[in-house]
């Protein structure tokens, strides 16, 4: 996606233009708060794309979401679009009296560390409840990078009574809440308009944690942002060496490079002529190094971050992710409809797009054990990889949609009006 960083005046800040057909008694006020742990990530695609769509259609647009980087292309697109984004995670210590003034500390049921907020993020949610009073939204869209992480947002929602819908991103097997916090969840889910999950795995999940079932549950794709309309060609083996590429943030504890990791270091890998490039960043850069000089694999590269997502699967040939939690990879769909199949863990929604032994192929669990089974299945395939490619191409661009942003907007306005 082209990124616009001008202030509004020219570029792709023209699509942003109000739809003259919209009249000013249909105007919704939309508020978008994101958690995400870093300055963006593949969960702030969905709301970043409907937050275009939204304001295309004459609607107001605001945005408060935490650790924010004001030169970040995406965050000086929306603001030079006229969209206002407000740093959640910024120094908020002078509304804390301007609040308390308005509001007892009672007002608020925290549970964050242990049924207690943090002094800091105490002050930053007391500043947002001030700033919903202040914005008077018609709807707030919580989105969470996780599947809990946004519910003290839900909260102050639910306390000042302003409707609310919350996306889920992504679902961890291991998180399952404590008691004194599992209630206050379920009540911030039970108390939104409509609760939305990237894939049915997340939702059956959190159902799971929480003990009860979401009927207002609805799963919504994120939109491919992937630049191709077809997929692209099939990249020749350099020196008879077949490259395959892993996507994503150096995290083993979520992404699991420590599976894929153990898998390589065996002497069937190692003697195997496969290149494996690392593509991703994060703050265990050095530790998963660390790792791969343990088990001396060899066969290993780490390239950093990339801008350009086609720019690898036109040297590459295979997708590799040893997730252990996951929403729907975005890097999974990206390189499907770049026409590459992908061995993933059963983690998240990747099992949903991927038809196993066809397009893809899917382990039995997210271990060691489990994944090198998958990676000996897929080698002794390898020569049907090209023409899983093309059916990985086909069968992605039925499920997931590049209008996704443009459904979801229509979706909150449905939600909106149903009030």
């Amino acid at each position: 996606m082209k990124q616009n960083t001008s202030n509004g005046s020219s570029g792709s800040a023209a699509t942003f233009t109000s739809s003259a057909s919209k009249t000013q008694d249909i105007r919704k006020n939309i508020v978008i708060l994101s958690w995400c742990p870093d300055p963006w990530g593949g969960c702030e695609v969905l709301w970043f794309e409907t937050a275009k769509c939204l304001l295309a259609d004459g609607h107001r647009v605001a945005v408060i979401k935490s650790c924010v980087d004001f030169e970040h292309d995406s965050i000086k697109e929306l603001t030079g679009a006229g969209i206002s984004v407000e740093d959640f995670s910024a120094d908020k210590s002078d509304s804390v009296d301007r609040f308390l003034k308005l509001k007892p500390p009672s007002w608020i049921v925290p549970f964050r560390h242990r049924h207690r907020l943090h002094p800091d993020f105490s002050r930053q949610f007391f500043w947002l409840a001030l700033r919903l009073e202040e914005l008077k939204p018609d709807l707030v869209v919580v989105s969470q990078g996780g599947n809990f992480d946004g519910t003290e947002f839900a909260i102050a929602c639910l306390r000042l009574n302003i409707p609310y819908v919350l996306i889920s991103h992504k679902a961890s097997e291991w998180i399952f809440p404590p008691d004194h916090v599992r209630e206050p969840m379920a009540n911030a889910f039970f108390g939104a308009q409509k609760v939305y999950f990237v894939s049915e795995h997340n939702r059956e999940l959190t159902e799971l944690q929480i003990g009860t079932r979401f009927p207002h549950a609805e799963v919504v794709r994120s939109p491919v942002t992937t630049p191709v309309e077809q997929p692209l060609a099939w990249p020749e083996t350099v020196n008879e060496r077949y490259r395959i590429a892993t996507i994503g943030r150096l995290c083993p504890q979520e992404k699991g490079q420590d599976i894929l990791l153990r898998v390589l270091a065996q002497n069937k890998w190692r003697e195997r002529p496969v290149d494996v490039s690392v593509f991703g960043r994060g703050e265990y850069d050095n530790g998963i190094k660390g790792m791969a000089k343990l088990l001396n694999v060899e066969n290993i590269r780490f390239a950093g971050t990339t801008n350009d997502v086609t720019d690898v699967w036109r040297s590459h040939q295979v997708l590799v992710m040893s997730s252990r939690a996951e929403g729907l990879p975005a890097t999974v769909v990206e390189a499907m409809y770049c026409g590459r199949p992908c061995i993933v863990t059963p983690a998240g929604g990747s099992a949903e797009v991927i038809d196993d032994g066809n397009t893809g192929f899917v382990a039995e669990s997210a271990t060691a054990q489990g994944f090198d089974k998958v990676m000996e299945r897929a080698w002794l395939s390898r020569d049907k990889w090209e023409a899983m490619g093309r059916q990985a191409a086909i069968q992605i661009r039925r499920l997931v949609k590049t209008d996704g942003g443009r459904s979801f907007a229509a979706k909150l306005i449905e939600v909106c009006n149903a009030r």
